[in-house]
C-alpha cells in the first residue's frame, strides 16, 4: 500500500480529537500494535482493538480534552509514515493544561495502521522507523 495522504491522517486525528474513538479505530488493523511511552499514564504495548480500548480507558481516567493536530509529515516510505503532531489537553485531577509536540510512527497494511508509536524526539522517531537522519 502507498502511504496515506495528509488528508487521511488529518481525518484520523480529527476523529480522535472529537472523541469519535469508534471512527478513529476504523483506521486501525484488528491486529494493531500500539506502543505508548510518551503521554499515557499507563505506558506500555497494547495489542489489537481490545488493547487500544484499554489504552483509551486508562488514559481517559487521567487526562481529558485530548486533541492531536497534524503539524507536518516528517518522512515516509511505501508503508511507514513519521509525522509531527501537537498534543493538548488537561489533567483531570490537577486541571493543569498541557501542550506537547511529539512524533508518531505508523506502519500501514491494506489501508489500516498495524503499528503506532509515539516519540518525544524527531531523530528517535526516524530511527525507530528505520529512516535514521
Amino acid at each position: 500500500m502507498s502511504a496515506p495522504t495528509d488528508e487521511d491522517l488529518r481525518e484520523g486525528y480529527e476523529r480522535f480529537s472529537q472523541g469519535d474513538f469508534d471512527g478513529w479505530m476504523e483506521f486501525l488493523d484488528p491486529d494493531i500494535e500500539l506502543h505508548e511511552a510518551y503521554l499515557a499514564p499507563d505506558a506500555g504495548v497494547y495489542h489489537g482493538h481490545a488493547g487500544v480500548r484499554k489504552w483509551l480507558a486508562t488514559g481517559g481516567q487521567a487526562i481529558g480534552g485530548v486533541r492531536f493536530e497534524l503539524q507536518r509529515r516528517v518522512a515516509d516510505t511505501e508503508d511507514t509514515v513519521v509525522v509531527e503532531v501537537s498534543a493538548s489537553g488537561h489533567g483531570l485531577q490537577s486541571g493543569a493544561d498541557f501542550h506537547n509536540r511529539l512524533f508518531h510512527v505508523t506502519r500501514w497494511r491494506d489501508g489500516k495502521i498495524v503499528f503506532l508509536a509515539s516519540y518525544g524526539d524527531e531523530d528517535e522517531a526516524l530511527r525507530a522507523a528505520g529512516l535514521a537522519p
